[in-house]
């Protein structure tokens, strides 16, 4: 039993530590999916654990090439797409794509936005005894279309599947609105960015799911924090029940101050942030043999100069924080992997970085981040990026 435990223990102590480690691309991984004729590329790359052995996997934008081409050239862009795996392998026989189809039988994004104008971009999710829970953003465009950034945000739902152990084309669902996000022009807050259940709950308490978000604070400047809720597991479409943590401003200052009663509320109003400058996309996975949890984001500018050499490049290398509680207090970053593309050209960025656990072994982590650019056209005519890129981080001796 013991030495089952050495390797899980000490992921732990290396991602905390940083002394002892090696992050490497997955080629097989990567390979696959670059081997697509189809399905051509996509971002975000949620990861929710299924019965089976199966792995969803949720993506945002796509490129859809019915023609089987392969080229980005003429192919359909669509919001959202999943994917189905079983087991851990990324071979055709064990990876499905899946997307929509709309009335003229073109490609459409999988999820629709239930009569709304716009689009859904998927977060995370967890499947619970009674369905599958997946959060959302709803998102509609500012009309710029020369740039990369030419979206607002609008909304924020839950969608429940009830019988997720069905093909997808048979799927139940249902959507709920998230009454405690806001989108009101100065910030936002929405739900849903990592969903995790408390697994090291103290004697006597009660193990809540945790539904981690982000607060953007879009003025002067903006500005983002992680945030938290809290229900039950099979309870989490019940909003009346769910707390907002509203205790110490913009961090945690123990586990204890976390799990305290009276730091919650059932009014999103109060809410506080736990972590400043983090990304509205993340993740957080718990090492139970060790009984720590592990942020794993994609890096801001600050990040990358306490942390790497960055030159003439964008921000977006794979970070790491670890705490003992499922909101920090959370260590300082430590640089994972130093992301290639944004060396490739000064417009290419790298953004999205989540851990993937239910696909990692005993002794290694699985983290996966997406690249893109900031000229649109360029993501049509470079193959080598918009791609779910992967990397293995093991214990072992870092050059």
């Amino acid at each position: 039993m013991i030495k089952k435990l050495l390797p899980v223990i000490f992921i732990a102590f290396i991602l905390s530590s940083c002394r002892s480690f090696t992050a490497a691309p997955m080629t097989g991984a990567d390979k696959f999916f670059r081997g697509q004729k189809t399905w051509l590329g996509a971002d975000g790359s949620n990861s929710v654990t299924l019965a089976g052995n199966r792995t969803l996997w949720l993506y945002g934008d796509t490129f859809i090439d019915e023609s089987g081409g392969g080229s980005r050239k003429g192919a359909a862009f669509i919001n959202n797409s999943i994917a189905i795996q079983q087991g851990k392998s990324f071979t055709p026989e064990t990876f499905k794509f899946y997307w929509g189809k709309n009335d003229e039988g073109r490609p459409a994004s999988f999820f629709q936005p239930g009569g709304k104008k716009g689009w859904l971009w998927p977060l995370s999710g967890i499947r619970a005894d009674n369905g599958l829970y997946l959060f959302f953003l709803e998102v509609e465009s500012t009309g710029e279309k020369d740039t990369a950034l030419g979206f607002r945000t609008t909304g924020n739902i839950l969608i429940k599947i009830e019988n997720p152990d069905d093909p997808p084309g048979r799927w139940r669902m249902t959507r709920t609105q998230i009454p405690g996000a806001r989108f009101t022009g100065k910030e936002n807050l929405f739900f849903g960015s990592a969903v995790i259940q408390q697994d090291n709950s103290p004697a006597g308490k009660e193990a809540f799911l945790y539904v981690l978000g982000c607060l953007e604070r879009l003025e002067p400047e903006l500005t983002r924090y992680m945030v938290a809720a809290r229900a039950r597991r099979d309870r989490v479409s019940d909003f009346g029940d769910w707390e907002f943590y509203s205790g110490s401003k913009d961090k945690v200052d123990n586990d204890r101050d976390f799990l305290s009663g009276d730091r919650w509320r059932f009014d999103s109003g109060h809410i506080t942030g736990l972590l400043s400058g983090i990304p509205a996309e993340y993740s957080i996975c718990y090492l139970p043999a060790a009984r720590k949890y592990a942020l794993i984001y994609s890096g801001d500018l600050t990040d990358m100069k306490e942390t790497s050499s960055y030159g003439n490049r964008l921000p977006g290398d794979v970070m790491a924080r670890y705490s003992v509680g499922p909101a920090g207090p959370w260590s300082m970053p430590v640089r994972v992997y130093e992301c290639p593309e944004t060396w490739w050209k000064p417009t290419y960025i790298c953004y999205a970085a989540k851990a993937h656990p239910g696909i990692s072994g005993d002794d290694e982590l699985i983290i996966s981040y997406a690249s893109n650019s900031l000229v649109p056209q360029e993501a049509l005519d470079d193959m080598r990026i918009y791609w779910p890129s992967f990397i293995k981080v093991k214990p072992g001796v870092k050059e």
